[in-house]
């Protein structure tokens, strides 16, 4: 299901977002902006902007220069500080994620030798009375095949790992020509519990559809599970202890009206039960005579 978000941004917002991240185009686009406001406050009280300008510029050439510098160097520079800024705190974010990550996560050399680990790391190794320096124990045994694998490649690996009961699945994942390797480890025993039980399930189904067909093919056409009313009905006429045999039906011919038709079938009792013919009989109204 497609989740809309609450909040879209706006056309301005995005042209603003748009601007503002070039420091370049926010201090052009600033700059003539405030130029534009200062030549118009002068045309309101009478005064040309641009004629002043010029006129100022024979006597200070480097006062005038900066007054028309100026409101385009300082949004320029705020800019470019302000996503510098924003730059580097999200790269400190991010340099935080494996500290805050729960999974396990390693950071290693092409040799495999580990370089870093997360606390979730650590607090395996001390749930197992382990200590850092046992921590490639947590990895899987052949854990340096796949460094040297994926090393210096955009390359990444998938291997599952049993520890301590815990089904782990450890992904390696190598960058292109460059020599470190990252390694993450996420607990998937829930998962695989799942699996587990969603397969026995499906087994459970398959052995009771095999059942049921095996049932169903041995089921006879002609045989047929009466209703308790209609077994009533049948069984009187049929299966009756009447003192005259003459008395007894031999078959009978149970029916219902459907759609303006007399429909029904006819059924006879045998040592085994009672059993109904294959053909339906159909009596139409309009017809004068019948024969059953």
């Amino acid at each position: 299901m497609d989740i809309e978000p609450q909040c879209k941004p706006s056309a301005t917002l995005k042209i603003t977002a748009a601007i503002f991240s070039k420091p370049l185009l926010a201090a052009f686009v600033v700059g003539m902006a405030i130029h534009l406001f200062n030549l118009i406050n002068s045309y309101c009280v009478g005064v040309d902007y641009v004629g002043e300008l010029l006129t100022s510029f024979e006597d200070q050439p480097f006062f005038v220069l900066g007054k028309v510098l100026i409101p385009f160097l300082v949004p320029g520079f705020v800019t470019a500080a302000g996503k510098y800024l924003s730059s580097f705190r999200h790269r400190e974010l991010m340099g935080h994620f494996p500290e805050m990550n729960p999974d396990l996560i390693f950071k290693m050399d092409a040799c495999g030798c580990i370089e870093y680990m997360n606390p979730s790391v650590k607090c395996h190794l001390d749930r197992l009375g382990l200590s850092e320096d046992d921590a490639n124990t947590l990895l899987p045994g052949d854990y340096i095949k796949h460094v040297k694998a994926v090393a210096g490649k955009d390359k990444t690996i998938q291997v599952s790992h049993i520890v301590e009961g815990a089904n782990i699945e450890f992904t390696f994942r190598g960058a292109f020509e460059q020599s470190m390797i990252f390694v993450s480890g996420h607990d998937s025993t829930r998962l695989h519990k799942l699996q587990s039980h969603l397969r026995d399930s499906q087994r459970q189904m398959d052995q009771m559809t095999d059942f049921l067909g095996e049932a169903l093919s041995d089921y006879g056409q002609n045989e047929f599970d009466i209703h308790c009313l209609h077994e009533g009905i049948i069984g009187t006429l049929i299966l009756s202890d009447r003192e005259h045999d003459s008395l007894v039906a031999t078959h009978v011919f149970l029916a219902e009206f459907i759609d303006e038709k007399l429909k029904g079938y006819v059924y006879r009792g045998t040592d085994t039960g009672i059993i109904r013919d294959p053909d339906e009989i159909i009596i139409d109204p309009s017809k004068k005579k019948y024969a059953i």
